[in-house]
């Protein structure tokens, strides 16, 4: 209890200096002159060599129950979907959620993994555009397929709802398309900051409703939008990221590609959800995945989609 009392955010300090870490450091010496790098990594390995290990900062009961905690498997330890929470769940609770949830989404069991063949098409697509000098060097080796991982599902516990039901995540961390997806939420983000609908956070919020007067024949509403992310139309999300790119003067300065070429990639992108659970590969049929880097465009899009169906 002591130990989970920290947080899930919590930081232990390791008890060995990770020397073998020094492969990392390779990107940053990467656009140096080659002697150079060598004189780098030899420093870098020369403090990890000479440093000492922090003071620790739990105490041996605690390290005995992390110990514990890691090699047991009869109970899952979760953040909570909101707030600061850290719960704990039976395994076999949590993963007889997990397969009712799945049963019950637009997610249909395939024979194989797709991840070679989605690797494959975007390898394709990207040395098309940086062939035709629409991306630098710099951008492909940047945004090219680095992992061969699948994308991962795991669920939240929704603390405040009744019988407390997962929220699905699909962690897209170390895969093919996970830093294709960060450049192109990059570009589009901006998109996502001058809308006269949106709110930045909680403060701009209540900043909003304070000037709002109520009559007394008026009641103020608020709508959940169930599953939102899963029903997130794919066409209406690429068609209105066009056409804001298509009105956006500053695209220019934040990449050399054109709006078609953005939201074909984009299109790529969202048409390519499918993830790992227990060592079986799923394809989500509909919708966008709630884990994807791009998330914002996706809510944007939602609400001109469904405002030019009206």
């Amino acid at each position: 209890m002591s130990l989970l009392k920290k947080g899930l955010n919590f930081a232990v300090t390791p008890t060995s200096i990770p020397a073998t870490e020094i492969a990392k450091i390779e990107s940053a010496v990467r656009p140096l002159h080659a002697e150079r790098a060598d004189t780098v990594r030899r420093s870098v390995n020369t403090i990890l060599q000479q440093a000492q290990p922090p003071t620790p900062n739990i105490t041996k009961e605690q390290q005995k129950a992390l110990k514990s905690l890691k090699e047991g498997n009869s109970i899952m330890v979760l953040p909570a979907d909101k707030g600061c929470a850290t719960i704990i769940l039976d395994a076999d609770t949590y993963h007889a959620k997990m397969s009712a949830l799945i049963d019950s989404r637009p997610y249909q069991l395939l024979n194989k993994d797709l991840t070679d063949r989605l690797t494959q098409k975007l390898y394709e697509k990207l040395l098309t555009l940086k062939r035709n000098g629409h991306i630098s060097e710099a951008v492909y080796n940047k945004i090219r397929p680095r992992h061969k991982q699948p994308p991962r599902i795991y669920g939240l516990p929704k603390i405040a709802k009744a019988k407390i039901p997962l929220r699905p995540i699909v962690s897209c961390v170390n895969t093919f398309a996970y830093d294709l997806s960060a450049f192109l939420a990059n570009v589009l983000s901006p998109l996502a900051g001058n809308l006269n609908f949106t709110v930045k956070n909680l403060t701009d919020f209540a900043s909003t409703i304070t000037s709002e007067e109520i009559l007394d024949h008026e009641i103020m509403v608020s709508f959940d939008v169930e599953l939102l992310f899963t029903n997130v139309p794919i066409e209406g999300a690429v068609q209105a990221a066009l056409q804001k790119m298509e009105n956006d003067a500053g695209l220019a300065d934040r990449t050399t590609l054109t709006p078609v070429q953005i939201v074909d990639l984009l299109d790529f992108v969202l048409r390519s959800t499918y993830f790992q659970y227990n060592r079986s590969i799923y394809e989500q049929r509909d919708g966008a995945a709630m884990g994807s880097p791009v998330p914002q465009l996706l809510l944007i899009s939602t609400w001109r989609y469904l405002k030019n169906k009206q």
